[in-house]
């Protein structure tokens, strides 16, 4: 697969270096989220796999290449970026303004194509996205455009949240997502985690990379602060789906059925 990819990536590459467009291109290469160890990937020395709240599970590399806009090769960019930081970004190097008006104008004009008919309520969030512009800090190869994200807000299943303020993470509830895998036959098994869990896990991360010690109750004023702030976050969050599990007949990848693109 890796191969294969590469490959891809490759005849990409090759084919805008003959066309002349190369030096007015962005390469974005990512991850989604951290690998999983039951398909042979490793995240030595961080913790957990995909499908958890821990910063294996999670924190992902990448790189971002162009001729045109990076002058200095070989930099490693360890500002705070998040997932959703793409979007903005992406329209920052394409020329867009960075104000709320272009970008409203750009958010409700691509609305219809996605959800149909705009509601006021749609309107009035066009602008409000949770992405921050990256670009200049890409370009700087130093600094980030913000200070915290969320990993996750879910008061409806695993009753489970996790936040980053600066170098410190606050993992509330279990750490894993749903609880991924194998039963006795070898077949794929998902299901929700336990909702009662009410642990509260604390880390330094600049310090503590590999989240081994729990600083929670040694710091209790700073796990208040992030609560609060999580609690601010929360009052625009929307309520967590989890997938449904279909028999083989639907036809789905791993018979898995989400729907929540639908209506958010």
């Amino acid at each position: 697969m890796v191969s294969s990819l590469d490959e891809g990536v490759g005849t990409i590459a090759d084919a805008l270096e003959k066309s002349g467009h190369m030096d007015n291109t962005v390469f974005i290469f990512m991850s989604d989220n951290g690998g999983d160890t039951n398909f042979g990937a490793s995240n030595i020395p961080l913790r957990g796999i995909k499908t958890q709240l821990w910063e294996g599970g999670s924190k992902s590399v990448g790189f971002v290449y162009s001729p045109r806009f990076f002058k200095q090769e070989g930099c490693v960019h360890e500002g705070m970026i998040h997932a959703v930081d793409w979007f903005p970004t992406i329209l920052d190097m394409a020329g867009f303004n960075k104000g709320d008006k272009i970008l409203s104008k750009f958010c409700l004009k691509s609305y219809p194509v996605i959800l149909g008919a705009v509601s006021d309520k749609k309107r009035n969030m066009c602008g409000k996205i949770d992405g921050v512009s990256q670009w200049k800090y890409l370009q700087r190869c130093r600094g980030s455009g913000r200070k915290e994200f969320v990993y996750q807000i879910d008061d409806y299943v695993a009753k489970s949240a996790a936040i980053r303020v600066g170098d410190y993470k606050m993992i509330l509830g279990d750490p894993r997502v749903v609880d991924f895998s194998f039963d006795p036959s070898g077949n794929l098994s998902i299901k929700p985690v336990d909702p009662n869990n009410t642990d509260i896990r604390l880390f330094n991360l600049k310090k503590d990379p590999t989240e081994s010690n729990n600083l929670a109750y040694r710091l209790p004023n700073k796990v208040k602060k992030m609560k609060i702030r999580l609690d601010q976050l929360r009052t625009g969050s929307l309520p967590i789906e989890f997938p449904v599990w279909e028999s083989n007949e639907i036809g789905s990848p791993n018979n898995i059925v989400s729907t929540e693109w639908c209506s958010i």
